[in-house]
Formats: structure tokens, sequence, C-alpha cells
């Protein structure tokens, strides 16, 4: 129990969906299904552009019978403007209720059972007030927290938000900006891997692209993480296969970072034809267990 430590993310905001059209109106936009949403249930999800590129992602799940999101806090009042662009006449009330709701990570595998949940994505329950549910991308990021801002998880110490960051980066989950917003398409980051993506759900804004690049096995880069060996270059510095750019950095944290690749060099880096380089330092890919490309 000890070494399970509470995070506080101050970087990451609620928004609330009310409304009897709450459910239809959200299924009709994002990458999951929002169906599968509970009080036992939490997804990962996307909002896309028309031309499938990545403009937000975010957990969603249930807390006083109305829907949450729990999203990146400098995109919320952008997401909220998206939404409300798409509401019409539907019966939907978008808030950003961060005021009155935090969000915590409990970063650990063993997270799930202390807190009474079974070590499955996406398990959800009742906790201290509010919602406890295990991280639907990948469980070994742990559990997270919705909970009161006055409600404060006292089982745990609590610790600085470089725990929550080197757990997530070392298991190359990019969240937030780091998706590259706008520009990356959302199986280049893995969200299908990740369980953002249901692909026998109805249409959802950027579901034509999606799914043709699944059927058709059109995906070319992918994001993975990669241990940095000599000084660690800044983020978007080029990465080189020999003498050829074969993607760039997009996060760097001490010597872990999060890399877009062509993934035909990331196989021949693999199979030991050729060394990785960004700037003077050597990087050697690590393909985490979620991953399947």
């Amino acid at each position: 129990m000890a070494e399970i430590r509470a995070v506080p993310l101050e970087d990451r905001a609620i928004v609330a969906l009310g409304g009897d059209d709450a459910r239809r109106f959200l299924q009709g936009l994002i990458t999951n299904d929002v169906g599968d949403v509970a009080a036992d249930r939490a997804v990962y999800a996307a909002l896309l552009t028309p031309q499938g590129k990545t403009l937000f992602d975010f957990f969603v799940f249930e807390y006083g019978g109305a829907l949450h999101l729990d999203c990146a806090a400098e995109g919320a009042e952008a997401l909220v403007k998206r939404l409300s662009m798409y509401r019409l006449r539907a019966d939907v009330t978008i808030e950003d209720v961060s005021a009155a709701l935090a969000v915590t990570a409990l970063p650990h595998a063993d997270a799930p059972a202390a807190v009474g949940l079974a070590a499955a994505e996406g398990a959800a329950g009742a906790f201290s007030g509010g919602v406890a549910y295990v991280d639907p991308r990948c469980a070994g990021m742990g559990v997270r927290l919705c909970l009161p801002r006055d409600t404060a998880p006292e089982a745990f110490d609590s610790a600085p938000h470089d725990v929550y960051d080197a757990r997530r980066i070392g298991l190359g989950i990019a969240e937030g900006r780091e998706l590259a917003v706008g520009r990356a398409l959302p199986l280049e980051a893995g969200l299908d891997d990740l369980h953002a993506i249901a692909f026998d759900k109805g249409c959802y804004v950027g579901q034509e692209v999606t799914a043709r690049m699944k059927s058709r096995g059109l995906v070319r880069n992918r994001m993975v993480p990669v241990r940095i060996d000599g000084v660690a270059p800044s983020p978007d510095t080029a990465i080189r296969l020999g003498e050829t750019k074969v993607g760039e950095l997009r996060v760097v944290r001490g010597n872990a970072a999060i890399a877009m690749m062509k993934l035909d060099a990331l196989k021949r880096a693999e199979a030991d034809h050729g060394t990785l380089t960004a700037g003077d330092a050597r990087l050697t890919p690590e393909r985490p267990g979620w991953t399947r490309f």
C-alpha cells in the first residue's frame, strides 16, 4: 500500500454533460461507444476532425447520473465550444465543473485492489463521494479518481506530477497536446490499442477515415516509447536512421521519450539494421505490452 501514492492532476479538467439527449448526442461524435459507460464502467475516447485528425482525448465516466469527461485543462474551453457547436437543438447541457471536481491518479499496477476494483481496464465504482476507475487505456497506469475538491484520498500519500508522467511515458502513452492536436491520426498514436475506438459502433465525426485506415492497413507512422542514451534532445528533434529522417521526438522526460516514427524504419532498427539517433543521442525503441503493431 505504501508504494501507491496519489498524484493530483491539476492539469486536468472535468466537463459534465446533462440533459435527456446527452448520451445520444455524445455517441454521434466520439470514437468510443457511449453505451458502454455506466456506474461500473468508464471508457477512453477521442473527438476527431471530419478529416479524422485527433482534436481531443478524454475519459468518459458516469457520476451523479450524468456523463463526465476527464480532459486536458488547457483544452477544456475549446472542447466545450466544440461540443456546443454540434449541440443544435439537442437537450444537452455542457459545463466545465472543474471548480467542484478534481482528478487524482494512483499510478500503480496494484491500485485497483486498493480501492476495491477489479484489475480490468475501465472498471469503475463509487469512492469517497466521487468515482474511481481503472485507467481504460492500460491497467498498468493504475486508477483515476474524480472527487469533490474538498475531498482528498487520505489512504494514500501524495506524490508530484513527475511520478504520473514517468509511468505514462515509460509505457509510451501520449495524451493531450502530445498527440499533435489537429495533425495526428488516432491510429498513429495507438488509440485503437488503448481501447479508445469502437470499430463496431455507428457513425461519428472522422469515422470514415479511421475505419478505412484500419481496414486497409494504411498506418505508416506510429508513436513508440524510446530510451535515450546521451544528452536528451528537445521535443520535435528529428530522428534519423543513418542519414535518413524517419521521425521526430514528441515527448521527452529525462532519458525516456515518446517518438513518432515510420513503422518500416522502426522494424529495421529493431532488426539491428541501423542506429536511431536524435541530435547526438542514440535511441532504443521499447514496445510496451499493450501495443499490437
